[in-house]
């Protein structure tokens, strides 16, 4: 608690009037650039509090789990902003103190989709947290400077870009739905807004960043996916395809008589209830609701599934393979199908495969 808010009623509550700090500066090298086997740079943390003297005393690159003379109770792990996001296991703690259920943490990221981590601030629940902002000249990189060391030569660096307020902000937790909130204050009058640990929202603080708040328990229960999360799925036009089903069989010229639309994302296997009752508009049914009374009535009890995956082959052309398409229920791929290719699935149909763009551009295909 003393850590993350010093202010907190927690961390007064373990400290009373005594106020006892330490000074602690992390560098690459000091004055003799000292470097290690591999050719690099060594991490050098200095700290008043491990000295009784009150002098400063310097480790070099301190193994993992040292003994930590800030807080006695703890042992610390050094490491580089790098070093965390490339291994962000070592936050791995599927059952935390208890403690832990009273803080959360602000992830702040360089893009707009929350993959690029530039920093993580560590509150605690029902405190008010102060920040101090910049403009949008300073990237997000930069901006963390003034997040994790106010007070810093880095942030003082900045002047000329630093907003002429501070921002206040506190998280709070509902107990019994889990629901987290952030407020502009922490009087019963504040407004307050629900937190989704999920979305990725702009930063009011550093407009170049963008942010997340995760509960402390659920950040060292899963940290890969909040430090490192994967790349979301890219759902952009070329990303999907629809299967469009028209009621001529002329595989010349079935424009015109579409009767079903169907789409899927490209790359995913997906399952679909085969009907062949001679209409292709009646067969459809199955297609947009295989429990529908209109597919159960087609299909007269008789369940039959075919499994078919859209890919983009070697040249970039759209592949459909159809378990269907055989009797052993391999996949059979066909490159690149026209417009009015008959359909395995609906035999009384004929179909078209577009991507999503391809749609878009050209949806007369429709009619």
């Amino acid at each position: 608690f003393c850590l993350l808010a010093p202010q907190s009623n927690q961390c007064l509550a373990l400290t009373g009037d005594v106020a006892s700090t330490a000074q602690v500066s992390v560098t690459f090298t000091d004055q003799s650039g000292i470097i290690d086997s591999d050719g690099q740079e060594q991490l050098l943390e200095c700290d008043t509090s491990n000295s009784d003297n009150n002098q400063q005393l310097c480790i070099f690159s301190p193994p993992p789990c040292s003994e930590s003379s800030a807080f006695p109770s703890c042992v610390v792990t050094l490491l580089t902003g790098q070093e965390l996001v490339d291994d962000p296991s070592v936050l791995y703690n599927p059952n935390p103190p208890e403690q832990v259920r009273e803080t959360a943490y602000v992830v702040y990221y360089s893009d707009d989709i929350c993959t690029d981590v530039e920093a993580l601030h560590g509150i605690v629940l029902e405190t008010s947290n102060t920040v101090q902002g910049v403009d949008d000249t300073v990237s997000c990189e930069e901006s963390v400077a003034c997040l994790l060391n106010p007070t810093g030569p880095s942030c003082a660096a900045l002047e000329a870009s630093l907003s002429d307020t501070t921002t206040g902000f506190v998280v709070k937790r509902d107990n019994e739905t889990g629901f987290l909130y952030s407020c502009s204050d922490n009087d019963e009058s504040a407004t307050c807004r629900n937190i989704t640990t999920s979305a990725c929202t702009k930063s009011q603080m550093f407009p170049n960043c963008y942010q997340r708040i995760v509960w402390g328990p659920d950040l060292l229960s899963d940290p890969e996916s909040i430090v490192t999360p994967p790349i979301p799925v890219d759902f952009s036009l070329n990303s999907t395809y629809y299967l469009i089903y028209f009621e001529s069989l002329d595989s010349r010229n079935c424009i015109g008589t579409s009767v079903a639309i169907e789409g899927g994302m490209v790359g995913d296997r997906k399952t679909f209830q085969t009907a062949n009752s001679g209409s292709c508009a009646a067969d459809t049914a199955c297609l947009l609701d295989p429990t529908s009374p209109r597919c159960i009535s087609v299909i007269g009890g008789q369940v039959d599934t075919a499994e078919i995956r859209v890919t983009y082959n070697e040249v970039g052309s759209l592949q459909l393979c159809d378990t269907s398409n055989v009797g052993a229920g391999e996949d059979l791929c066909l490159l690149n199908p026209q417009n009015c290719d008959a359909s395995s699935i609906y035999p009384s149909c004929t179909y078209a495969l577009l991507t999503g763009s391809e749609l878009v551009a050209g949806p007369s295909i429709l009619q």
